[in-house]
């Protein structure tokens, strides 16, 4: 597939050299979470700039924070998928593809596979406190664990987005 830098990128066989911070940023800037049946626009780039935010204040550790940060970046090369859909059996190879290109990703930007499991934890923290303030009917995250605040950057331009997801990988890559 061509991205945005111009590259080509090969999903079946994922090379370093095919991946582009600045493609990840700008796709990820562009795609809405929760398959855009959201009350206002939060990109999956915007998810990952608040797990980033977030790791860094709760654990002051740059490099679990780079991981917050790429936490979804396969996801600019295979488009979120809403979760009830992503662990489907029928998508097992779609799961495959996923962790082969996130495993390149983290790679070339010198974390292991698989993610910490404090990942996790912020992840789900950040989809219920998404799923509370965005959501029409969110029955099923009224008992999870959430923020009492709404996420940074709802309703954001993509390209503020995309700048402040830049900045914020070029200062914890710089950190270490």
């Amino acid at each position: 597939m061509g991205t945005y830098s111009g590259r080509k990128f090969y999903i079946k066989s994922v090379r370093e050299e095919d991946i582009d911070i600045r493609d990840i940023a700008h796709s990820l800037s562009l795609q809405c979470r929760f398959a855009g049946h959201i009350k206002n626009l939060l990109s999956v780039a915007a998810h990952s700039i608040n797990c980033a935010r977030y790791v860094e204040r709760q654990y002051k550790d740059n490099q679990l924070a780079l991981c917050a940060l790429l936490h979804d970046a396969s996801e600019a090369y295979l488009v979120d998928i809403p979760r009830p859909l992503k662990y489907l059996v029928s998508m097992d190879g779609y799961r495959e593809l996923e962790e082969k290109v996130q495993r390149a990703i983290l790679k070339k930007y010198g974390l292991s596979y698989p993610m910490p499991p404090e990942i996790k934890t912020v992840d789900d923290l950040m989809v219920a406190t998404e799923a509370h303030y965005l959501l029409k009917n969110a029955d099923w995250a009224k008992d999870l664990i959430r923020l009492d605040h709404p996420p940074n950057f709802i309703g954001a331009n993509f390209r503020r987005v995309e700048k402040e997801f830049l900045r914020i990988f070029r200062r914890l890559i710089n950190a270490r």
